[in-house]
């Protein structure tokens, strides 16, 4: 279990490096070649072998999954350039891996920093991604008809089993449901994962105000196949009466940049 009673520290850091979401998992490789690969904090794999067997060829071994809520994420962030949109490589950690994170930008690591098997210049960019240890309360519950906004995006909220349930829901006022309890699920989870007592079943109430683009998400397990699992993609604005903190990521692959939560604005009233 993550202890975290007094509440959560988080670091992001953005590059300069300009990818596509899908690229994400190629530059999580990169980044963890830099890194001590057999302390777990950086993925959540266990490793029983040696610690230099974790490295072959420039590619990290992976072991065994896990059962944690992930220390750090790597994601993009959208921003503007040159007049087009694009997404800049960031990556973003809690607790442990907040400080995991800000310690190799303190060392610099990154700039050993390889891309498509070349040595790749990146530096940490400034001005309002400007990294800093962001401190965040304790998880708590406002009354019932309290719901503060988050914007989800590409959130991925199904396994096989409840995505056949909501293929298979005639009525789209159902699917929502099933959807609201999908989310609902991940964000007593992230409660669970961080011995947080205040969230749980009983008292989350969760409703989602506006559903703006549904999207197929495609993952790349192996980097050297084209093989890709499709996994359903949602953005949405949810209203919660969970106080959480800013930036976290729920639902599957989360670690990967999918299902990025970001606060919107002050709480409003169901009574509204």
């Amino acid at each position: 279990m993550l202890m975290s009673q007094a509440g959560f520290k988080t670091y992001q850091v953005v590059f300069d490096l300009i990818i596509e979401p899908h690229q994400i998992p190629e530059f999580k490789r990169e980044i963890l070649v830099l890194t001590k690969p057999w302390e777990n904090i950086w993925h959540n794999h266990a490793h029983e072998n040696d610690d230099q067997s974790l490295i072959k060829g420039g590619k990290i071994l992976y072991g065994k999954n896990i059962q944690r809520y992930p220390l750090i994420h790597f994601r993009t962030e959208k921003l503007r350039l040159d007049e087009r949109t694009c997404y800049a490589a960031c990556i973003w950690g809690i607790n442990e891996g907040a400080e995991a994170l800000k310690k190799f930008c303190e060392e610099e690591a990154y700039k050993n920093f390889q891309w498509r098997q070349k040595k790749r210049r990146i530096q940490v960019i400034g001005g309002i991604f400007q990294p800093k240890m962001r401190k965040h309360p304790a998880l708590e519950l406002l009354p019932k008809f309290a719901l503060e906004e988050f914007s989800l995006m590409r959130i991925l909220p199904f396994d096989k089993a409840s995505y056949r349930l909501y293929k298979n829901t005639e009525f789209f006022s159902d699917k929502l449901r099933l959807l609201e309890d999908q989310i609902k699920n991940q964000v007593i989870l992230f409660g669970k994962a961080f011995q947080q007592d205040k969230i749980g079943e009983e008292g989350v109430v969760l409703r989602i105000l506006d559903l703006s683009k549904f999207e197929t998400c495609k993952y790349y397990p192996h980097p050297d196949k084209d093989q890709a699992n499709e996994y359903l993609g949602v953005d949405l604005l949810i209203g919660t009466n969970a106080v959480l903190p800013d930036g976290i990521g729920l639902g599957k692959h989360k670690a990967l940049g999918y299902g990025v939560l970001r606060k919107k604005r002050d709480r409003r009233s169901l009574k509204d």
